[in-house]
């Protein structure tokens, strides 16, 4: 399995979700399958394989997904 990041455009700020699947292509139809369910699909028609950003599991890593601040 590979970790995914996705950084979307949310109901009122951007939103970032993690996805975990076997391809980048798996993980994209997911995360849009779960924007769909939110209502968030029509903000975030343009996303694009490019747009899946591979989390290597392999190093340490650090990211901070929201800070909490507008």
């Amino acid at each position: 399995m590979n970790v995914y990041l996705l950084e979307f455009n949310g109901h009122y700020l951007g939103g970032e979700m993690i996805v975990i699947d076997e391809t980048k292509r798996k993980a994209l139809n997911k995360a849009k399958k779960e924007l769909e369910d939110r209502g968030l699909l029509n903000k975030n028609k343009d996303l694009t394989l490019q747009d899946m950003q591979e989390i290597q599991t392999d190093k340490r890593l650090l990211l901070v997904l929201n800070d909490g601040d507008y």
